[in-house]
Formats: structure tokens, C-alpha cells, sequence
């Protein structure tokens, strides 16, 4: 029996799907600052293409929050100017059964059709099906694959992260 009144029985079930998403957010955010890449918020003077970079040397590296591109919000933007690349990251956070896996074949549509030459799908949690990640990993192979670009998918758990953002960071491999 709850102590709470019948309208605030605690947060919903999308209110806690929201609160997880955003501490594997914070996660991905932390495992970027300490390889010294800065988040951020969007600027539209990220978007200035190579010809504007040599006029004002810019050579950081950023992550930016919830960029849109091609009319979809993605929860990253990794940004190399030094190296003029551009990676999308999308974050999926599941701690039990639940729809978030259906809907990760969408999700790697809506990557790949951000036209970058990479992307990478994060995911935390340990609850997504493993069939489904199978079903997954093997769309990002074949769209890659057709679309001449890199997807990943890159898991939270170990030092999986940690190293893939050390690649993409240290030597620009997506």
C-alpha cells in the first residue's frame, strides 16, 4: 500500500525510462572530459565547413548535446576539427525488459540517414535482448556496408566504452 496519494505515486514508468537514459548520457559525457573533449551545447559556429577552419585554426574537439540533423535530435555530436570529422551518438539505456530494444532498428535508420562518414549507437544497462542486439549489430554491418560508412554499436559495460572513445579520439577511428 502506498502512502502517497493515487496521482503521485512516485515517477512513471517513462519518467524513470528518462532518468536512465540521462545517467547513461552523463556516463558517455564523463568518458569524453576525461580524454579532455569538451561537452557542450550546440553553436551554429560548428557549423563552418574545412574552408572556414583554416582562417580561424581551430583544432579542439567537442561534444555536443542534442544536435539536430536532417530534422532528427541526436544526443551527441562528437566533433574533431582538426581532423573535419563528424560522429552522431545515440544513447539507449534498458535495466530490465521493455520496448527500448524494438526500437533500436529505427534508430539505426535515423543514423545512418544523418549522412556522416560514422555513427555510433551506445548501449547501457544490460537489458536489451540479446537477439535483438544481434538483429542490430548485423543491420549496422549491412547498412555500413551499403552506405560506405562506419556504424558501431558500443556497449557501457567494462572498458568497452573507455576504449572506443580513446580510438575515436587519440586516431579518429569511428
Amino acid at each position: 500500500m502506498s502512502l502517497l496519494p493515487p496521482n503521485e505515486e512516485g515517477p512513471s514508468q517513462g519518467a524513470r525510462a528518462g532518468q536512465s537514459g540521462t545517467s547513461l548520457e552523463r556516463i558517455v559525457e564523463a568518458v569524453f572530459s576525461a580524454r579532455k573533449v569538451r561537452p557542450c551545447d550546440y553553436n551554429s559556429s560548428f557549423d563552418y565547413g574545412p574552408e572556414y577552419q583554416d582562417m580561424w585554426k581551430r583544432k579542439d574537439k567537442l561534444l555536443v548535446r542534442q544536435v539536430r540533423i536532417k530534422g532528427w535530435k541526436v544526443d551527441f555530436l562528437y566533433i574533431d576539427f582538426r581532423r573535419d570529422l563528424r560522429v552522431p551518438i545515440e544513447c539507449k539505456q534498458q535495466l530490465g525488459g521493455g520496448t527500448t530494444d524494438e526500437k533500436l532498428p529505427h534508430v539505426v535508420d535515423k543514423l545512418v540517414g544523418c549522412g556522416c562518414v560514422g555513427f555510433w549507437l551506445v548501449l547501457g544497462g544490460g537489458g536489451f535482448s540479446p537477439k535483438m542486439v544481434h538483429v542490430v549489430q548485423n543491420k549496422i554491418e549491412k547498412l555500413s556496408g551499403q552506405h560506405k560508412m562506419r556504424g558501431h554499436l558500443v556497449f557501457n559495460e567494462g572498458p568497452f566504452l573507455q576504449r572506443a572513445v580513446e580510438r575515436l579520439v587519440e586516431r579518429g577511428e569511428i
